[in-house]
């Protein structure tokens, strides 16, 4: 999460970079870094929830320009909050941070937030490109310096915790990497690679590399100078640590030593990489099918969480039995959003602890005393921290264990053995939908309809015509999109050249036929979205029956 300062020193002391022009080398990428650095750095409208196209365009032309210069980039994203909470603090105010930014994009100030779905549109197209990556446990920075190690090559993030790490062949800041204007590179690297700074193709991308420490600092940033230059008069660390805490009483000198200690472990190496032969073989051994200190976590769930198919929040709840819930852009005088689908959670909750609810049940039989439980033993519970107006709030929320119509909900470990029939009842049980009223919709639209039929009767406050007139736009769009998209995939390649719009004559073929039968794409496109303008007046008349009227209210506008 970065060193407070440390980015400022280096970018107000230029000496401390080195040029560089990359390219023929593999790149072992800051997952969240990345994510987050395209999208705060680029001017995609954001007010609104985020345009995801735009977004994924930018993220595609990022890959291609990286492909472009023959860089191989291998991401590795965080995982779950770590155990000892060495960052909790450091979470806690960026979520409040996050409100705050809230609050100032609703009175038109100029903050960002993140898009909630930024991270899964960026998976989606790092699947579609094929760009190998990976979730780790944890804090993913140890894992990154590791495989970088391994490999010989360099480490591209935005965070200031890469200065102090030693990473050998070098750490690129995002802010320094100019990607949009790659050239095709034809020169090979010299020999002062193994300093860091190949010998460059005139035409390649620039990037800069931290170098070794010189002595021309500006003064605005002397203190981190002086303590640099103090620090390397020693040559053991125990040594200089002794040092420090001469400077301090004696009753606080134990634990500053233990809080150093600490802090120093975030930047100890593991020796090898356990990422390295997975990205070499595409095989997952043992090892990576198993969450650390998390043993309730199934093999084929961990695989799915290494891929970006399990929320990492979940494993969080596992490790640690909290969530911080996603602040979105949302009038803060209101309740949040995430009150709404609190059941949801809840029952999710209680799939992802129901090992740990059969545990407890056993060790309370175990202490019975007289017929009665000990009740001094906690509830099993998640944390929730969620807004509340302008305030972060912590709310104890208990898992739902037990539903009426299902019965007991299974635990994470029986899922695969669930039917999918029993899988769309619980489903169905969870929003609150009637599975006979879902199943008059077509196949493809029955999740979304009863999802929105969920949103309908849970939003708080209450929604408004526009609103779900907006949605059902979007999903209209998004239809009429797929249809085009599948379409274009299918009709043959064409060739531009300078008598493109001159039309030619097939052998054999009437011209006529050729240039004015056959219909185009968007032709196709339109038909085929027309043809099912009967379904999708059932649809209309199925949604109007089962969600009723919409009443807009009369203390508050559209």
């Amino acid at each position: 999460m970065g060193v407070l300062g440390l980015t400022s020193f280096v970018e107000n002391t230029p000496q401390l970079l080195l040029p560089l022009k990359i390219h023929d080398t593999r790149l072992v990428v800051d997952g969240h870094g990345l994510v987050h650095y395209l999208f705060h750095h680029s001017k995609i409208g954001y007010r609104h929830g985020g345009n995801y196209s735009e977004y994924e365009d930018l993220c595609v032309k990022f890959f291609k320009f990286l492909n472009l210069c023959n860089i191989k980039v291998y991401i590795l994203f965080d995982g779950a909050h770590d155990l000892e909470d060495k960052k909790f603090r450091t979470t806690k105010e960026r979520a409040k941070q996050q409100i705050q930014r809230s609050l100032n994009i609703i009175n038109g100030g100029g903050d960002r937030i993140l898009p909630v779905f930024a991270f899964e549109v960026f998976v989606k197209v790092m699947d579609g490109m094929e760009i190998p990556f990976v979730y780790c446990d944890f804090e993913a920075d140890n894992d990154i310096v590791a495989l970088a190690n391994a490999w010989g090559c360099s480490v591209l993030s935005q965070d200031s915790d890469f200065f102090v790490f030693d990473v050998k062949a070098g750490y690129i800041q995002l802010s320094h990497f100019w990607w949009k204007n790659p050239c095709i590179l034809h020169a090979k690297k010299g020999e002062d690679e193994d300093q860091g700074c190949p010998v460059p193709d005139e035409e390649a991308p620039m990037v800069r590399l931290p170098a070794r420490f010189v002595r021309s600092v500006s003064k605005r940033n002397s203190h981190i100078q002086g303590t640099i230059y103090w620090l390397s008069e020693f040559e053991e660390l125990n040594t200089a640590i002794t040092a420090v805490l001469k400077y301090l009483r004696k009753t606080e000198r134990e634990q500053i030593r233990q809080k150093l200690e600490t802090s120093m472990q975030m930047y100890d190496l593991q020796v090898g990489s356990k990422f390295k032969n997975y990205f070499e073989r595409c095989h997952m051994d043992s090892g990576l099918l198993t969450f650390q200190h998390c043993p309730a976590l199934p093999g084929w769930a961990v695989a799915l969480f290494r891929h970006g198919k399990f929320p990492f929040f979940c494993t969080t709840v596992l490790c640690q039995r909290r969530h911080f819930t996603f602040n979105l852009i949302e009038d803060v005088t209101q309740k949040s959003c995430n009150r709404g689908p609190l059941n949801v959670r809840r029952v999710l909750y209680g799939i992802l602890l129901k090992q740990f609810s059969i545990e407890e049940s056993e060790n309370n039989r175990d202490i019975m005393q007289g017929g009665q439980v000990d009740k001094s033993k906690k509830t099993l519970h998640v944390m929730e921290f969620d807004r509340d107006n302008l305030d972060l709030r912590q709310t104890r929320v208990e898992p739902l264990f037990h539903l009426p119509k299902c019965g007991n909900v299974p635990g994470i470990s029986n899922i695969p053995e669930l039917a999918v029939a029993s899988r769309k009842c619980l489903l169905m049980e969870v929003l609150g939908i009637d599975p006979v009223m879902v199943e008059s919709f077509p196949l493809d639209i029955q999740l979304p309809v009863a999802v929105t039929v969920f949103w309908v009767h849970n939003a708080d406050p209450e929604i408004v015509p526009s609103h779900l007139q907006a949605l059902l736009l979007g999903f209209l769009k998004g239809c009429l999109s797929e249809s085009l998209d599948q379409e274009t995939q299918h009709c043959p390649e064409t060739h531009e050249d300078d008598n493109l719009s001159e039309s030619k004559e097939v052998p054999g073929e009437d011209s006529a036929k050729v240039k004015g039968d056959e219909p185009s794409v968007t032709q196709q496109g339109a038909a085929s979205f027309v043809s099912g303008t009967d379904e999708r007046t059932n649809v209309k008349q199925l949604l109007s029956k089962h969600l009723g009227s919409i009443k807009k209210p009369t203390n508050r506008t559209d």
